[in-house]
């Protein structure tokens, strides 16, 4: 009876040290993966600001075509009407 008591605490002993051994490393692997992820999110949220920087500029960029575009038609336009104005019957090109 005696040895199976003393049989019984050495295995609970065992038991509390490999939990103790398992807990501290869990701790330092839940430790390194929330280091990991925040160094994860802070490029993310690099890369997300400078992407949105960089749109930003195409965004500029495509209003301002639009715009030179916008000019070239209306010149042309009125190009046409007071310059190039022709007859019915009259070709302008060639």
């Amino acid at each position: 009876m005696l040895e199976c008591t003393l049989k019984k605490m050495a295995f609970l002993m065992i038991t509390d040290e490999f939990i103790k051994v398992a807990s501290e490393k869990a701790k330092k692997l839940v430790g390194l993966i929330k280091r990991k992820n925040s160094r994860k999110t802070i490029l993310e949220s690099s890369y997300m600001k400078s992407n949105y920087k960089s749109l930003r500029a195409e965004e500029k960029a495509s209003k301002h075509y639009a715009r030179g575009v916008r000019k070239l038609s209306k010149e042309l336009e009125e190009m046409n009407e007071t310059k190039y104005r022709a007859e019915p019957n009259e070709c302008l090109y060639g």
